[in-house]
């Protein structure tokens, strides 16, 4: 937080305070949730399902050995359920990565696919969230945007505002592929993007 503030004192863009919160359907962790993400100053709150039941789905190692033995759809099913709950908190302002768990081009069948990830996206769409388009997938195993364009056309169908993130783990990869990513949005058939200042949301027109 005091980073953040020495930044903005000297900053000539604007910088925001925002974090990216993995979610845990655990009680104790929604009762934590509950009470500390709204005290804190943020502009915003990303949501993200990175474990399903202990498995870091992207970790590599043991991880990735996983991914040979189990039931793909299964863990699709299950992961965009986690996703579903997720939004129902209403605790988070945008999911991230929506489709992060094809990171190691792990697919359900094609024709699987609506029937896994729509009833996600109806509920995300009820919770008034956004989604972002994670271009970070490009770098990944997967090397495709997160969420596909097929994803895409499902949330604009529902409604559901869209972000820009490059998820960067460091400078150098701050808005990297922005040009795909708003080219993705647009072949969607988005015209808006989502920006959110103190947890308030505004939607202004694609450049």
């Amino acid at each position: 937080r005091e980073a953040v503030r020495r930044c903005r004192e000297s900053a000539t863009i604007p910088v925001l305070f925002g974090i990216e919160a993995d979610f845990c359907p655990e009680p104790d962790f929604l009762a934590f949730a509950r009470e500390w993400l709204p005290a804190q100053p943020f502009d915003m709150v990303l949501g993200s399902v990175h474990a399903i039941r202990g498995w870091v789905y992207t970790w590599g190692g043991e991880s990735l050995e996983k991914w040979k033995s189990v039931a793909v759809a299964a863990v699709w099913r299950e992961y965009f359920a986690l996703v579903g709950q997720m939004a129902d908190t209403g605790l988070f302002d945008i999911v991230t990565h929506l489709d992060a768990i094809k990171y190691y081009r792990y697919w359900p069948p094609a024709a699987q696919i609506p029937e896994i990830v729509q009833p996600a996206l109806d509920r995300i769409a009820a919770a008034g969230r956004g989604i972002e388009i994670n271009t970070s997938g490009l770098i990944r195993p997967c090397q495709e945007i997160y969420p596909s364009r097929q994803i895409l056309v499902w949330a604009r169908e529902r409604g559901i505002p869209i972000s820009f993130g490059s998820d960067a783990h460091g400078p150098q990869d701050v808005g990297r592929a922005f040009d795909q990513a708003l080219q993705l949005a647009k072949d969607a058939g988005y015209t808006q993007c989502l920006r959110l200042r103190g947890r308030k949301k505004h939607l202004v027109p694609l450049p």
